[in-house]
């Protein structure tokens, strides 16, 4: 095979190989945390874990809304990777987007919204039947159809961690410190 032809064969190759995938932009991951009811989780989350630790029960309450204010925007954009990285790509986030917009899509997400606020609040979560039994027979089958798409294959996926590094931790205490009036021994 002479360089031309090899030349040829991988310009061939290059244009047959998929783009690579764009990360959902931040207006996209905007409107999936909302549309799962995640835009206001983060702080909710934060709220009851932090009343949970027996160490911040000592914390003045000023002490306690600065941690929050502190940690918030950390984990605010831990949520942010974790969304760009459960969908993967632009045209799935796009796909989601577009899907929330029909009348089936939207019931859909109001549902899934409704269990998460449900977890958050430790309540039990809907009954589907609750939301989604009066459906009209167009909005169901644009549900089934969705559900049958390589989109919603994020359902089938973990959700990413969002722990935090030893090193942001780190800089987190040292910022709490710095900014709360928290010892290091309460951390």
């Amino acid at each position: 095979m002479n360089l031309r032809q090899r030349g040829l064969g991988f310009l061939l190759a290059f244009l047959a190989a998929p783009a690579s995938a764009t990360l959902p932009t931040h207006e996209q991951v905007r409107q999936l945390q909302q549309l799962f009811g995640f835009d206001s989780a983060v702080v909710q989350v934060m709220e009851t874990e932090i009343g949970k630790e027996p160490a911040f029960a000592d914390l003045a309450p000023a002490q306690r809304t600065c941690l929050l204010a502190r940690i918030e925007p950390i984990m605010s954009v831990k949520l942010v990777d974790a969304f760009r990285t459960l969908f993967g790509d632009e045209q799935t986030a796009g796909q989601w987007i577009a899907f929330a917009e029909t009348e089936g899509g939207g019931k859909l997400m109001q549902f899934v919204r409704k269990g998460v606020e449900s977890s958050i609040n430790g309540q039990p979560a809907p009954e589907p039947e609750s939301m989604l039994g009066g459906l009209p027979q167009a909005a169901m089958m644009q549900v089934v159809e969705f559900i049958g798409t390589p989109a919603a294959k994020v359902l089938e996926r973990e959700f990413p961690d969002l722990d935090m590094t030893d090193a942001e931790l780190d800089a987190f205490k040292d910022d709490a410190q710095t900014h709360c009036g928290i010892e290091d021994t309460t951390l």
